[in-house]
């Protein structure tokens, strides 16, 4: 099932920052798989899970994100 994220999400990848702007859901056995445009290329790639991380967030206090493993 595909998901229409609105407003789209700002997000870290292994390629820097981007902007989710959907995902992919294969069912219970398998990760999330999430669409993003590319912040400096605007690049469109699918990453993992364990690939895509929100973004620091000031304002509601997130002030560090764990490295995501190459």
């Amino acid at each position: 099932m595909i998901t229409r994220i609105e407003p789209p999400i700002p997000v870290t990848t292994p390629k820097g920052k981007a902007m989710a702007i959907a995902w992919l859901d294969y069912g219970m056995e398998n990760d999330l798989v999430w669409m993003c445009v590319q912040d400096d290329t605007g690049e469109f790639w699918q990453y993992e899970n364990a690939d895509v991380r929100a973004r620091t967030h000031l304002t509601i206090g997130r002030t560090k994100i764990t490295e995501i493993e190459k």
